[in-house]
């Protein structure tokens, strides 16, 4: 007896592989947003600890250093936002093209072959269902920060 694996899978077992993909998905989803939210506050949280240490330290320092340092570090953040945020969007497009199955389920039967594991075109990362919108507030925190902390030092040095 045994498993063939050539056969084709029936109609619950389907399901059953969407389900257990869909939640994977999910599952990155959350990594990688929890990403996002942590390095905001990393980035955030060092923008300050360079300002307090220049401040501390103002008068064997210039205000070039510390506003370049801040600078570095805002870019170093935005890369990172822009790659995650790559992720998120390419991981949300896998996870619509899960829950298409489940708006029309005759594609459960449908099907030949299935394949669950569609390719993700280009074209499509714009048509997400449940676009990921307010984590574009995450680089204006982080503007914010940087520029709280560039008046400051402005402020202070002068």
């Amino acid at each position: 007896m045994g498993i063939n694996y050539y056969d084709i899978p029936d109609v619950g077992q389907k399901v059953s592989i969407v389900n257990a993909l869909m939640h994977e998905d999910r599952q990155e989803l959350r990594f990688h947003k929890g990403a996002l939210f942590n390095t905001t506050i990393v980035f955030c949280s060092a923008y300050t600890a360079v300002s307090a240490y220049f401040l501390q330290h103002r008068e064997t320092s210039d205000l070039v250093v510390p506003l370049s340092i801040i600078a570095i570090l805002f870019f170093v953040h935005v890369v990172i936002f822009l790659f995650l945020w790559r992720f998120i969007n390419t991981i949300r497009r896998c996870l619509d093209i899960r829950e298409e199955y489940y708006k029309s389920p005759d594609k459960f039967v449908t099907e030949k072959p299935f394949n669950p594991l569609k390719s993700i075109n280009e074209a499509s990362l714009d048509e997400l269902s449940i676009p990921d919108n307010y984590l574009l507030l995450i680089p204006v925190i982080s503007i914010l920060c940087a520029a709280s902390n560039i008046v400051a030092l402005w402020h202070l040095f002068s």
